[in-house]
Formats: structure tokens, C-alpha cells, sequence
């Protein structure tokens, strides 16, 4: 018997190149390309990833603590807006009120100015403008009946003693202060006249 074998064993393929490429075969630029004396070890590669995991962690804590201050700032701008509006609208609120109130006393003004122009009473007057109250006015006065004027006095007769005249002289000690000149003269102008028992008719 013969001692070689029939077929010798197949040798195994030699290892293959480590591939420069990517994926899909193409050449990583000579920047991104490791020389010998850069690889790593698989302990270094961890250590690597865990000291970038603690820096995630540190920028996600940074984050969430920005996150919330951010959240707290947009809550006091909103607040401090809600006490602007507020104040605005209670600004605004005021003004309107002193316009009405200047609207008002101004509507009072011409009322007064327009009755005694046109001689009606104020409160008779409807109307906030000028020419609505004069238009008012002027409608009044056409109702209201217009007293004819007294005629004058001159050529309608004598005229009588004046209404009220001079006081009367009722008792006799009124006399005792007087003078004899005087009591004539009142017995003249007809102020004893009562004293005396006198009638006019």
C-alpha cells in the first residue's frame, strides 16, 4: 500500500486584506483612513464610547435643566403680558370714561348756552351737539306760546301810588318820636291815614 493519500487535504485560502473601502466599496479619503499606530484596542473603544456616553448625559442634563428654565422664563413673560393687557384694558377703560365724562359736561355746556340763547328751559333740550340742540331748541320755541307784551303805560290815565307805598303809621307812639313838621308831613303823604281811621277806596 502506498502512503500518500489519494487527495491531499485543501489548503484553507489565505486571510484576505483588511478592506480600505466602504460598503459599498468605495476608498475612505486618506484622512479617515487609520494608520497602524492609531487603532485602537477593544478596551480603549469602550472606554471611548463610555466617556462619550458621559458627555451625552451631561448635555442632555444641561438640556432638560435649559428646557425647563426656558419654560419657567416663558411662563413669567407670559404672566408679565396678561399684567400689561390687564393694565392696558384698565387704561383704556379709564379713558373712555373721562371721554364720556368731558363728552357729557361739554353736551351740558351747550345745552345751557343754547337755552339761553333761544330762551327755553335746559332740561327740555335733547341733544349732544350743537346743532341738534339748536334744531331742539328752535322746535320748542314754536310751542310755546308767546305772552304779548303789556302795553306802556303812557296816555292810558293817571298812574296810582306806587304798589307797597310808604308804610303806615299804626300807633300812636310812633307819634311821640316825632316832630311836629314831621307828623304833618305823614298826615300829608296819607301814613296816618290807618291811625286816623281813614279808608281809601
Amino acid at each position: 500500500m502506498s502512503t500518500t493519500p489519494a487527495n491531499p487535504p485543501a489548503s484553507a485560502p489565505p486571510p484576505a486584506a483588511p478592506e480600505t473601502g466602504t460598503p459599498t466599496g468605495e476608498t475612505l479619503p486618506e484622512s479617515t483612513q487609520l494608520s497602524p499606530s492609531e487603532t485602537l484596542t477593544l478596551a480603549q473603544a469602550l472606554a471611548e464610547i463610555e466617556r462619550q456616553k458621559g458627555f451625552a448625559r451631561t448635555w442632555e442634563t444641561r438640556s432638560k435643566e435649559n428646557h425647563a428654565k426656558a419654560v419657567k422664563f416663558d411662563e413669567s413673560v407670559a404672566a408679565q403680558l396678561t399684567k400689561e393687557e390687564a393694565l392696558a384694558a384698565q387704561l383704556a377703560e379709564m379713558q373712555g370714561k373721562l371721554t364720556a365724562r368731558e363728552q357729557a359736561d361739554e353736551a351740558k355746556r351747550l345745552a345751557a348756552e343754547v337755552a339761553q340763547t333761544h330762551g327755553v328751559p335746559v332740561s327740555a333740550l335733547r341733544g349732544t351737539t350743537l346743532e341738534e340742540l339748536e334744531a331742539h331748541a328752535l322746535e320748542l320755541k314754536a310751542l310755546i306760546p308767546v305772552t304779548p307784551a303789556a302795553p306802556p303805560a303812557q296816555g292810558q290815565g293817571p298812574v296810582g301810588d306806587p304798589i307797597g307805598g310808604e308804610a303806615q303809621i299804626t300807633s300812636a307812639a310812633d307819634l311821640d318820636n316825632m316832630t311836629p313838621q314831621q307828623i304833618e308831613a305823614a298826615r300829608k303823604a296819607g301814613k296816618l291815614d290807618a291811625l286816623m281811621g281813614i279808608t281809601t277806596s
